[in-house]
């Protein structure tokens, strides 16, 4: 298989790592707090890994990836604030 197959694969795999580590901290193994805040991180490490990957906003022009960053950033703090208060 060529490299860019099994970089596709392990980012999948990641993927499906944080998805279970979300459900868990979401069922209750950490404070609410805590928990709000690890999903809302998670989501947003989980974005920015479908943007690079599966969108190849990594081969975007280096402006257009730093917009796509702050957004992803942004849209998770502003989810995350909406939640704690």
């Amino acid at each position: 298989m060529n490299p860019a197959g099994w970089s596709l694969k392990l980012t999948w795999l990641g993927l499906v790592a944080l998805t279970l580590l979300s459900l868990a901290s979401a069922e209750g193994l950490v404070s609410h707090h805590v928990a709000l805040i690890g999903i809302f991180v998670i989501a947003a490490i989980k974005g920015l890994m479908v943007a690079r990957r599966f969108m190849e906003v990594g081969h975007a022009l280096p402006h257009w990836r730093a917009l796509y960053q702050v957004w992803i950033a942004g849209i998770a703090i502003i989810l995350a604030a909406g939640h704690m208060f």
